[in-house]
């Protein structure tokens, strides 16, 4: 008999794992969490419209002749010149065992070359080290075997910073998915992911 399976998001991980860090927002945060657990639609933030019209414009910058180039902010071009000869929006499933049930992962790479998958970010401000506790790194790669590093290309709009995780010095996806795993069982929410998460 086939072992059920269940999908599961990075985005459906950063919700969960955001619950700890939302001190006075718990309960606007158990709500984001809950949506995502049911998988219902969630409004669309300005930050998210503002994410989606730069990745946008890095796509125009790349396509455009070089002369037009120049016309795109210096931090747009920067992030065209590592991402070119890449491939966008490059897609990748994986099967991963953790606490006791079978986890079908899912990565969609804003691109990936030569061994490195580069996901852009486009933020308001940037402090050192903003997504070193982000579940996306260690999903990506666990995701894309064959994949050395994940680089995160952050943008404030002028700068470009980088936070660049090896697969040395990233843990395995599981290292989340156990604990994520209990936590369900323990609040009585199982029933409910799989309810939503069933392959």
């Amino acid at each position: 008999m086939t072992k059920t399976k269940y999908f599961i998001t990075q985005s459906l991980l950063a919700a969960w794992l955001y619950l700890d860090k939302a001190g006075e927002k718990f309960d606007e945060a158990y709500e984001d969490f809950m949506l995502a657990l049911e998988r219902k639609p969630t409004p669309v933030s300005a930050a998210m419209r503002r994410g989606t019209a730069y990745e946008e414009t890095i796509c125009e910058c790349m396509n455009a002749e070089e002369t037009e180039r120049r016309e795109y902010d210096p931090d747009v071009r920067k992030i065209t010149r590592i991402v070119r000869g890449g491939v966008y929006q490059a897609t990748a499933t994986r099967t991963v065992e953790a606490g006791g049930v079978e986890f079908v992962i899912y990565a969609k790479c804003d691109w990936l070359k030569a061994g490195t998958i580069y996901d852009v970010k486009r933020v308001g401000s940037y402090d050192v080290g903003k997504y070193t506790d982000s579940p996306q790194h260690s999903m990506y790669l666990s995701a894309i075997p064959g994949a050395k590093a994940f680089e995160y290309l952050i943008s404030d709009g002028k700068d470009v910073f980088t936070e660049r995780y090896t697969r040395e010095d990233t843990p395995g996806i599981e290292t989340y998915l156990s604990p994520f795993v209990t936590y369900l069982l323990e609040t009585g929410l199982w029933e409910t992911y799989a309810a939503h998460w069933r392959e």
